[in-house]
């Protein structure tokens, strides 16, 4: 993408979320859109296929900037440091993201997560991984609906924590 149609889809994509805060998200048009941008009709097709490409690709686009710059898949994955790390990026996007699930689009935040995170730490039991990730994912999801009221550091020790107790319940099954 070129720098004036990215600038043109940050426009796009800053007037979707600003809209989406005032209102539902069945109610957004795309022709609302491009007049809260000031950008033509065509501008929004250039760069999208529909309102939820808008949101896929800022998910997107903050995870892969997340990944590239924060340093994470140079820590131990399920570190303290990580969850922390991993916690901090979610927290900084929470406002757009909590607009995602209100919206009920929350399946565009679960399959960036697992396409993400699950294809850069799938281990040898791929069930694990998985079940694992998938827990993650709820955490955090409960977390940003009940309005991130735990700091990231508190929410990385409640993950090591669950993640002790799974490993000594394992103990149980046996």
């Amino acid at each position: 993408m070129n720098n004036k149609n990215q600038g043109v889809a940050e426009l796009i994509t800053d007037s979707f979320f600003a809209l989406l805060q005032r209102k539902d998200f069945t109610e957004i048009s795309i022709s609302e859109i491009v007049q809260h941008a000031g950008v033509g009709r065509a501008s929004f097709y250039r760069n999208f296929s529909s309102k939820e490409d808008i949101a896929k690709r800022w998910t997107s686009n903050v995870t892969k900037r997340f990944l590239n710059e924060s340093g994470i898949r140079d820590l131990p994955y399920g570190s303290r440091d990580y969850f922390i790390k991993l916690f901090t990026h979610l927290y900084a996007t929470r406002v757009r993201a909590k607009l995602i699930c209100d919206a009920n689009l929350i399946y565009i935040l679960r399959d960036e997560f697992n396409d993400s995170y699950l294809n850069s730490h799938i281990g040898e039991d791929e069930y694990q991984s998985y079940y694992l990730i998938g827990g993650i994912f709820n955490v955090y999801l409960h977390w940003l609906l009940k309005g991130c009221q735990e700091s990231p550091d508190q929410i990385a020790n409640k993950i090591i924590e669950l993640n002790i107790r799974a490993k000594g319940s394992k103990k149980d099954i046996s």
